[in-house]
Parts: C-alpha cells; sequence; structure tokens
C-alpha cells in the first residue's frame, strides 16, 4: 500500500497549489456555513463579533481549516495509506470526527495547550479589567459634551498618530475643511496603552474633538462588558456539518475571552449610554474594515439611533480576495451589523465589495489622504530600480519578506529598496533586517 504524507506547516508544491485554489473557491460555501451557525444561535446578540464567526482570517483560522479539510478530501484515497502532519490540536478533532471510520490514515499532531489557552484568557480578562475601570476614572476629569446634537466619525487611536505633543491623522488627513461646514465628534477606538489621558488633551487641543464615551457607561454595563462570555455559554453546534462540532466547540471556548470581542461590546455600550444620556445622533461615519468591533457599533446605532445615517468609508487597498472578510454577507446586511451604504477610493471596490450582498451600495468616495496624488506627475522611467515595499501587521510576515529582500539584495545590488512598516509593527523589531538592505 502506497504512503502518502501531507505536512499542513510545509505543503508541498503539488499541494500548496490545490490549496490555493480550494482557498479562493470555497469563500460562498464558507460564508453560507457561518450563517448557517448564526442562525442557529439568533438569541444570542453579538456572537458574530466572536473570532470564530467573524469571517477574519486575521482573528480565525477557521477558514485555513475549513480548506485544508477539503485539501485531505481531495487527496484521499481509500487504497493509499496517507498521513498527516497536523499544525494544531484543535485540527485533530476535525479530522479525526470527518475520518473517524477511515483506519489507513494517520494523524501527526502536536499536544493540547489547554492550561496555557487558561492563562492567555485571564491575562486578556485581568488586563480589560484595569482598562475599564481605568478608563472609566479617567471619565470623571472630563468635562460633560453641552452639545447632544452630534455626529459621529469612528477613528483608530494608535501610538504611531502622537509625536512631540502633537497629533496626526492617518485616516482622514484633509478633512479638517469638512470639520468646518459640519460639526462633527470624532468617536475614538482606543488602541493606544501609555498616557491616555494625556493624548486626549493633546487631540482636544487640534481641530479633531472627541466624545469619551467612558464617562456615560454606568457601572452596571461596565460589568456586563466585563463579563460579556457569559452570554455565549449557550451557543449551539448543532449544525448540518455535524463532524465540525468538536472542534466548533473546542475552538470558541479557545477564543471565548477575546479583546477584539471586548471591542465590540464596548461599543455597542458606548451608544446605548448615550442614548440613555439624551444624546441624538444623526449621522455616523464609520471606518469600514467590516471587523468586530465595527459590528457592535453598526448593531447598537441601528438598534438606538434607528434614524442615524450611517455610511462605512474605505480608504485603503488590499486583496479582497485574501481579505474577503471585507466583503459583508446578507446576514450581516440584513442584521444591521454594517452599513448600508460604503464609499471607497478604490474603483475596483465599487464592483466588488457587494460580491455576496448586492444590497448594500458602494460609491465612490473622497481621498482626503490621497489627495496629494492628484499633484503628483507620473511618468515611466525605464531601468528605474527602485522598489516600495509596504510591510504586513504581522511581525513574522515582515521578517520574512525582509529576509527575502536582503537575499535577494546580495544577487542583484542594483536594486533599491524603500520600506514603509505597517503602523501597529514595532520598528525595534524589526530593524536588525532592514540594516543591511540597499
Amino acid at each position: 500500500m502506497k504512503n502518502n504524507h501531507i505536512d499542513f506547516n510545509k505543503l508541498s508544491d503539488f499541494h500548496t497549489n490545490l490549496y490555493k485554489n480550494i482557498y479562493k473557491n470555497s469563500f460562498k460555501e464558507f460564508n453560507n456555513f457561518i450563517e448557517e451557525l448564526l442562525d442557529l444561535n439568533k438569541k444570542i446578540d453579538l456572537l458574530i463579533c466572536h473570532p470564530l464567526f467573524s469571517r477574519n482570517n486575521y482573528l480565525s483560522l477557521f477558514y485555513e481549516d475549513f480548506c485544508l479539510l477539503k485539501l485531505v478530501i481531495n487527496s484521499y484515497k481509500e487504497d493509499e495509506k496517507i498521513t498527516i502532519k497536523l499544525s494544531n490540536y484543535r485540527q485533530l478533532l476535525l479530522f479525526k470526527s470527518y475520518f473517524k471510520k477511515k483506519n489507513n490514515i494517520i494523524f501527526d499532531y502536536p499536544p493540547s495547550n489547554t492550561l496555557k489557552i487558561f492563562f492567555r484568557q485571564l491575562i486578556v480578562f485581568s488586563k480589560m479589567f484595569i482598562f475599564l475601570f481605568y478608563m472609566k476614572i479617567i471619565g470623571f476629569f472630563i468635562s460633560i459634551n453641552k452639545n447632544k446634537n452630534i455626529n459621529l466619525i469612528t477613528i483608530n487611536l494608535i501610538e504611531s498618530m502622537f509625536s512631540n505633543n502633537k497629533f496626526k491623522d492617518r485616516y482622514y488627513n484633509g478633512i479638517e475643511d469638512e470639520l468646518e461646514k459640519k460639526e462633527y465628534f470624532f468617536y475614538p477606538i482606543f488602541l493606544i496603552k501609555k498616557n491616555i489621558f494625556k493624548k486626549i488633551k493633546i487631540i482636544n487641543e487640534s481641530k479633531y474633538k472627541i466624545i469619551f464615551t467612558y464617562k456615560y457607561i454606568n457601572i452596571f454595563d461596565i460589568l456586563k462588558i466585563q463579563f460579556y462570555f457569559l452570554n455565549f455559554l449557550n451557543i449551539n453546534f448543532k449544525c448540518n456539518k455535524l463532524y465540525f462540532k468538536d472542534y466548533l466547540q473546542y475552538y470558541f471556548r479557545e477564543n471565548l475571552i477575546d479583546s477584539n470581542t471586548y471591542l465590540s461590546f464596548i461599543n455597542y455600550y458606548s451608544i446605548k449610554n448615550l442614548h440613555r444620556s439624551s444624546f441624538t445622533i444623526n449621522n455616523t461615519i464609520i471606518w469600514y474594515e467590516n471587523q468586530p468591533l465595527e459590528k457592535g457599533l453598526v448593531f447598537s446605532l441601528n438598534k438606538f439611533y434607528p434614524n442615524c445615517t450611517i455610511k462605512g468609508y474605505k480608504s485603503y487597498f488590499v486583496d479582497n480576495n485574501f481579505h474577503f472578510y471585507i466583503r459583508p454577507t446578507n446576514y450581516e446586511y440584513f442584521n444591521n451589523y454594517v452599513p448600508k451604504l460604503v464609499s471607497t477610493v478604490s474603483y475596483y471596490d465599487q464592483k466588488d465589495l457587494n460580491k455576496y450582498c448586492k444590497s448594500i451600495k458602494i460609491l465612490a468616495g473622497p481621498l482626503l489622504r490621497f489627495n496629494y496624488l492628484n499633484k503628483i506627475k507620473t511618468f515611466t522611467k525605464p531601468n528605474n530600480y527602485k522598489l516600495l515595499v509596504s510591510l504586513p501587521i504581522h511581525l513574522d510576515e515582515s521578517i520574512s519578506i525582509l529576509k527575502l529582500i536582503n537575499k535577494f539584495a546580495k544577487i542583484e545590488s542594483k536594486y533599491n529598496f524603500f520600506v514603509k512598516p505597517h503602523p501597529f509593527l514595532n520598528l525595534d523589531k524589526i530593524t536588525n533586517y532592514i540594516s543591511n538592505s540597499n
């Protein structure tokens, strides 16, 4: 009997090509599966904000495992022995369940890290507890907004926006003129960790005025945010693909306490408490990435401010086939988790973002931070050896790219590489990999 081997940590060229083909042709099937699971649990609000249901391949490897299963199914033959080297323990639960009646398949798998997972979630729980009460204390020192008839623009606050006691926006550069026409408050998503109170003061000294929603969240809702996961404990995984059940239960518990889900519940209760504090929100512009934290915000706005006009704004360029979660689904649209209209700077998006949901409107939006491109004269230059490399958000991927550049630079020294790190990357951790590059 022939013995085949598939290593998920290092696929052969043949299996890599097969996997790529499965990956790009299984989006709709996976979306339908997610919707089936969500329909089974309609009574659990914001379940879609858990990483497992987010369709976000940065937050969850569910789709990757979904495609790997199809890869093995396509490669499996009854008359051949096959050994599968798995990447993690949860994959074992899925593959054993699917191939439980087959005795010619062997799984090589790492042990379960139950204790490690428990302590990781305990750390997230503890950090969020400190963060929530710290933000509530800061709220006591921030004045009440006298104007309660407001418009909102969401903004993700990150460390790279603050330098030399000044604030520099990287999302809406050029919006200042628009702010003078209609008064908007910026609704901040705090992704910064240090000197938060000082940075709030720095922002408010600029043309950007923020509304600090933690001031208005009452202590009971803070506790509901802290223990949000208790709402998820009655989840039902009895789906048509029953062989996924053990896998889903394990993966769900593995990410039961999650920082991104916390942010979505913070956004939900922030809007709820603004409503309770008699604020009127007329218009909201959402920085659109279709992340869990946005879903909590949009769902809450639709629930407590049904007359509020919500528009998404997408001003970045990514591969929508890899970031397929950016394309909203019918479930997300009709259950009020995404804006009904998204404006984008990408012409391609106008034809692509509505691929899974034809009801959503996709329109051309203002360039803002890309406005300067209109002033640049472009021309073709032969023998141009200058290359710009934009690094991804993940450190390991960025280091791999920089290593490849270093190898290539040794072979072809005439090329000059200009590296643009992702704003979330810690520069200190990649400096050693760019010091020897051309």
